[in-house]
């Protein structure tokens, strides 16, 4: 199998720990939340932007609301979109009861 390809892999596997994690006990459920996941890129397959699809796809699967933010929107933002994932280019358009923020990265995406 290639680098990438096993790199992709450990990326989703990652993602879908990251998101049970959120389970206070296997099998529980949490009630349902806004969550605004947000990345510099969302505009190309890569490390981050993998991360944050499984991540985003996992959360959406177990129940919660999911909503996307990157400056920066592309391929990887119309896969999001694809999967029934809100995606937006403008934090303004965010609703204003998001209950958690998970920012992936350093950048000007997570720091306004």
């Amino acid at each position: 199998m290639s680098e990438a390809r096993e790199a992709r892999r450990a990326s989703i596997s990652t993602a879908r720990r990251a998101a049970r994690a959120l389970l206070p006990f296997h099998g529980a459920s949490l009630p349902p939340m806004k969550i605004l996941v947000t990345n510099y890129h969302l505009n190309h397959y890569a490390g981050t932007e993998t991360f944050i699809y499984a991540l985003s796809v996992e959360l959406r699967r177990i129940g919660h609301e999911v909503i996307c933010f990157s400056p920066r929107l592309g391929a990887m933002a119309q896969r999001l979109a694809a999967a029934g994932i809100a995606v937006t280019g403008d934090l303004s358009a965010a609703p204003d009861d998001i209950d958690v923020i998970r920012p992936r990265s350093a950048s000007p995406a997570t720091s306004r």
